[in-house]
């Protein structure tokens, strides 16, 4: 036996000696006193018992996990937990900007569409069980977390698809030229409810390499005329391709999570039926002020 349990077993064993033996055993008090200083000696020797890991240590480990699956991969697939530890571990990768509790329901369905402007007819509601084509979120999220609280029961998974490679596929020019196509996006005002437009471009450059924004029922018409049309069905065609090859599909389990790069990974939904308990919670993740340092890169 060696290391700290060891040495902590054999004094334990020299103090069950030192208890023993007689006083008046010719020599005792000389053994007594030998043990003793022996016990001593260990004791002293042995190196400190390790800091006990509190809650807070070893969720920032799993953060630190998370956001190194992030780089390398570009999401983080998490066993069951309480979703109390998932809302807290979010908390800890960056700021939580927005809660949003996926459901089938008709009636939250027709309320979004009402709540839309009209050049928003063709975005898909994420209340309704129609499936929900390749997309990245508004591109003011870095991260997206999804949490489980009930599967469907026929299907319900994430299908993503890694753009890291966006690279290979396109020339610089090409890329440029992507980054001049533009897609709007709303962001909701917090006091009225109400949606107001912004624009983004597809491709961005960024500390982690190209930041993508992709929604093709958002493209911009005026933006994407001409040679741009060009370069969106090649785009296209990539993901499709990609979609042949590359898919990588999460059926969530209760409990489960993901966190995925909202920059990098586009996500899908097949189609759901109507009466499907599905019911997955969304977090918006900002990262904070340094994106590199948050990431680990």
């Amino acid at each position: 036996m060696s290391g700290w349990g060891g040495r902590h077993h054999q004094a334990a064993a020299a103090d069950r000696g030192v208890a023993a033996g007689p006083a008046t055993e010719p020599g005792g008090l000389a053994q007594d006193r030998d043990a003793a200083a022996i016990a001593a000696a260990m004791a002293a020797a042995a190196p400190p018992a390790p800091p006990a890991i509190t809650a807070t240590d070893a969720l920032a480990a799993l953060a630190a996990c998370v956001r190194e699956d992030l780089r390398l991969h570009g999401l983080a697939h998490l066993p069951p937990m309480t979703e109390a530890r998932f809302v807290e571990l979010a908390g800890c990768l960056g700021e939580i900007g927005l809660r949003t509790d996926l459901v089938i329901d008709p009636v939250q369905a027709e309320e979004e569409r009402r709540r839309r402007s009209s050049s928003a007819a063709g975005r898909p509601v994420v209340y309704a069980p129609t499936e929900l084509g390749f997309h990245t979120d508004r591109p003011t999220v870095d991260v997206i977390g999804w949490y489980c609280v009930e599967q469907d029961a026929e299907d319900g998974a994430v299908l993503l698809i890694d753009t890291s490679d966006l690279g290979e596929h396109f020339g610089a020019a090409e890329i440029a030229g992507l980054g001049r196509v533009e897609l709007g996006y709303f962001q909701r005002d917090a006091h009225t409810g109400q949606e107001e437009a912004r624009r983004a471009p597809l491709v961005a450059g960024g500390p982690r390499g190209h930041l993508l924004y992709y929604a093709p029922w958002l493209v911009v018409p005026e933006s994407a005329g001409g040679e741009a049309a060009l370069l969106l069905a090649r785009f296209a065609a990539y993901v499709e391709r990609k979609r042949e090859t590359a898919l990588v599909r999460i059926r969530l389990e209760r409990g489960e999570a993901l966190f995925v790069d909202n920059r990098r990974l586009l996500h899908a939904r097949g189609n759901l039926s109507p009466s499907s308990r599905r019911h997955i919670v969304r977090l918006y993740i900002a990262w904070p002020a340094s994106p590199a340092a948050a990431v680990g890169g």
